[in-house]
């Protein structure tokens, strides 16, 4: 069954106050590492979509050829102000389920992290799937919310996640217009995150292979 939480404005401020106090948060004897996405993105230019040999963006098309060892799971969610069509933000724990440790993109500036000549190039992505209450299993919509980027070639663009430990994620990301204007006003619906990754050529700017979906938690959200 999936958990339900009235969202607003009191609840995303609370845990933001929490997240924005550094880069990691506190709790009792253990730190979290925190990778904060809702910040502006800094100076720099875009590479723009990579080639690949199938499909196109938002992961769609491009047959998948190993899988991420991570867990991903919905923790808390609010909105930035009163009207629903305003940004989500949404808070993600996303888990190292293997024995190894696991390196996190964690750049927003695409060009730090996949210049001319770097090795072996990561993008990783999250997008969120909406269904109203009424359309739960028939009728969900995807937006894609945001991506980092990493290299071996720049070790500051990963975070370093041990076996066992999570990195909390804040993603924002808008309702789709579509079920705003099928549902105006007090809004009922469920909500899911997904993850996967792009690994690029060393040689071009091109998807030498893609990881499988990990998908978390379905919740289930009050928009007034």
């Amino acid at each position: 069954m999936p958990h339900t939480h009235r969202a607003n404005k009191l609840h995303a401020l609370a845990l933001t106050a929490l997240l924005l106090i550094g880069s990691t948060v506190v709790v009792g004897a253990s730190t979290t590492q925190v990778l904060d996405l809702t910040r502006a993105e800094p100076p720099g230019h875009s590479l723009g979509v990579p080639g690949m040999s199938v499909g196109g963006a938002g992961g769609k098309g491009l047959s998948s050829t190993y899988s991420l060892p991570l867990g991903l799971r919905i923790t808390t969610w609010g909105v930035e102000s009163d009207a629903p069509g305003e940004a989500m933000v949404v808070h993600l724990a996303v888990t190292n389920l293997s024995a190894a440790r696991f390196e996190l993109p964690s750049c927003v500036d695409q060009g730090k992290a996949h210049a001319l000549g770097m090795k072996r190039r990561r993008t990783f992505h999250f997008s969120f799937q909406f269904s109203s209450a009424g359309m739960k299993g028939t009728a969900e919509e995807t937006t894609y919310a945001s991506a980092t980027f990493s290299s071996a070639s720049a070790p500051e663009c990963s975070l370093m996640v041990q076996p066992g430990d999570s990195v909390l994620v804040r993603v924002g990301v808008k309702v789709p217009p579509s079920l705003l204007e099928a549902k105006p006003g007090n809004l009922h619906i469920y909500l899911r995150a997904i993850c996967w990754e792009y690994l690029l050529e060393d040689g071009r700017y091109y998807v030498e292979s893609a990881s499988g979906r990990v998908q978390s938690n379905v919740v289930e959200v009050h928009l007034q």
